[in-house]
């Protein structure tokens, strides 16, 4: 059996209906299970609804009634909105009223209930409906949320098979958050294939002997996270082919992959196939992928994003360079490009005269021999552990403190790898208590940041800025 996104409907039902579908953080579910399960769900949601397009909002973790209430809503071509119990409520309170008017999911609880008044902000599209919204840091302090559609799924589908060895034989580990895109690939590629997901909840993602243990419980042989996670494990001497003898793919994305990392992965896993990916939440999780083996390791001092494809584009009309290569701003084209953000500014979406979308990333790349290489961010998005920050928001957010004048929240780097989020902090009657307790219930923890150093007065540039370099100098210094 599978799941078709393309048909919204289980295909094959009478081929290995007992196999395993989803290893939930509470139950295991065979395939046969999955369809039972959604069947009723879809019956509770049609009830809800009343045939109206309106967005659901899935609250949980890992449990399997999350997948289950996932493909529920496909079936019913309504928009799922994925949110993680970790969110604090502020944060969901604002996803709610971007959204106007829709359903809740706890899926815990096992209740649905409606939310908000009037209409509902989602646009009905029969010919391409919304598959899903995930939202993401914003600069304004409020989170933007990113429509992903049914032809976007169905093309990124499309691109996983081309580009990865994917078969209904493998199980898929799924570490990242059901409200990360990054998880995304797990679900839609792991479903679509009849294959067997298994869901790491967060308590044994953060312990390495109870990841171990259920990992190779279930046998998993795909591994998908950022390099971060996967960091942990590279050092640790028992992670290699004869303690993890099913692991023959990993995939990383949401972050740069450091040499480092690859080399000893490679080393420990002979066979292993070993990608680095690139793609952002705009554009359905991953547009572009490149294998990494010794020969590569040892051409390039960085490593490479992908190889250069007919959705990636390099936009030069403002060039800059980078070891005498020529960057540019990244642009990505095709049906992998979201149809924007919802109730928000869509500058970074254009359409050009055949009707083909284009996604302007703000990542600066230059190409060489063929392949894509990351430089470095246009503005003061960043990614850290996997999850895309607007550091702009935290800034933002931490002003509305009354003593506090001005915040400069910047990436602290080491080995090309983010370590630590610091926030430089203009005030004369602050401290980090006070911070972290206006922040905690208005950001996720993965945006609030490490350490806060205090200043009367910031440092300026010649032009009477901010002088951000001066500020991480001063702290590197010290």
């Amino acid at each position: 059996m599978f799941f078709c996104f393309d048909k919204r409907a289980f295909k094959s039902l009478e081929k290995e209906a007992d196999k395993l579908a989803v290893a939930g953080s509470d139950v295991d579910i065979s395939w046969i299970e999955l369809m039972q399960r959604v069947d009723i769900q879809v019956n509770r949601l049609r009830q809800k609804t009343h045939g109206l397009t309106l967005p659901v909002i899935l609250y949980g973790h890992k449990e399997a009634d999350f997948i289950v209430s996932i493909l529920a809503c496909l079936v019913l071509n309504i928009a799922f909105v994925p949110i993680d119990i970790s969110y604090p409520q502020k944060r969901i309170d604002k996803v709610k009223r971007q959204l106007g008017k829709g359903l809740l999911v706890d899926v815990l609880a096992g209740s649905i209930v409606a939310f908000g008044q009037g209409e509902s902000a989602i646009q009905d599209n029969q010919n391409d409906p919304l598959s899903y919204i995930i939202f993401t840091s914003g600069s304004t302090g409020e989170p933007k949320g990113v429509q992903i559609s049914a032809s976007n799924i169905n093309s990124f589908i499309s691109w996983s098979r081309a580009n990865f060895s994917l078969s209904a034989n493998q199980v898929f580990m799924n570490q990242a958050l059901l409200s990360f895109d990054l998880s995304i690939f797990e679900l839609l590629n792991a479903l679509s294939l009849g294959a067997s997901l298994v869901l790491m909840d967060n308590k044994t993602s953060l312990d390495a002997a109870l990841f171990k243990t259920r990992f190779l419980a279930y046998r998993c042989n795909v591994w998908v996270s950022t390099p971060s996670f996967a960091f942990a494990f590279g050092v640790d001497k028992a992670f290699d082919a004869k303690h993890f003898p099913h692991l023959l793919l990993m995939i990383f994305c949401g972050e740069v992959l450091p040499k480092k990392l690859a080399d000893l992965l490679l080393a420990k896993f002979p066979s292993l196939q070993l990608f680095n990916t690139y793609g952002p939440t705009e554009a359905t999780v991953m547009v572009s992928s490149v294998q990494i083996d010794q020969a590569l390791l040892n051409r390039y001092e960085q490593l490479p994003i992908g190889n250069i494809n007919a959705i990636c584009h390099i936009d030069t009309q403002n060039p800059g360079t980078f070891e005498q290569a020529i960057t540019g701003e990244l642009l990505i084209s095709g049906q992998s490009v979201s149809v924007g953000y919802l109730n928000a500014n869509n500058d970074s979406f254009t359409v050009d005269k055949q009707g083909m979308r284009f996604y302007a990333t703000g990542d600066r790349v230059y190409q060489q021999d063929g392949k894509l290489f990351f430089v470095g961010r246009k503005d003061s998005m960043i990614k850290y552990n996997g999850h895309r920050i607007d550091l702009g928001e935290i800034n933002h957010i931490i002003e509305q403190l009354a003593p506090i004048s001005s915040v400069r929240t910047l990436p602290l780097e080491r080995n090309g790898r983010i370590i630590r989020l610091v926030a430089f902090v203009q005030t004369n009657d602050c401290n980090a208590e006070v911070i972290n307790a206006h922040l905690a219930p208005r950001l996720p923890n993965y945006m609030i940041p490490s350490e806060y150093v205090f200043h009367t007065d910031f440092p300026l540039t010649h032009n009477l800025k901010v002088d951000s370099r001066q500020l991480l100098k001063q702290y590197m210094d010290f």
